[in-house]
């Protein structure tokens, strides 16, 4: 599969969870980090080690990062674009959702 197509289902898979918006922010949260596990892997350690781990980091840091993606300061092949599809509601909710999620212990 060339890396066009990848990227082209990665960004489809990732606005099509979206939407899904519940009253409750953690299950909102966990909605919209469910995406991330693409490359972050399904615990939000990637498993080649490449991609950052995110639970456990700060909501500050985070927000920081999401925004410099989404507004096209922080170089990156795909998350600028990713970025872009999500609200500034969407993001709070990513960041503070991965906040509360506890850091993974190294093996």
């Amino acid at each position: 599969m060339s890396s066009i197509t990848r990227i082209g289902l990665l960004v489809a898979c990732t606005f099509a969870a979206v939407p899904a918006f519940a009253a409750d922010p953690v299950t909102s949260g966990m909605r919209l980090v469910a995406t991330c596990a693409n490359c972050h892997g399904t615990d939000g350690v990637s498993a080649n080690g490449e991609f950052e781990t995110l639970p456990g980091r700060s909501k500050v840091e985070l927000l920081a990062k999401l925004h410099a993606y989404r507004d096209g300061n922080l170089p990156s092949t795909i998350m600028q674009q990713l970025m872009k599809g999500y609200s500034a509601e969407e993001l709070e909710l990513i960041a503070a959702y991965l906040e509360n999620e506890p850091r993974p212990r190294k093996k």
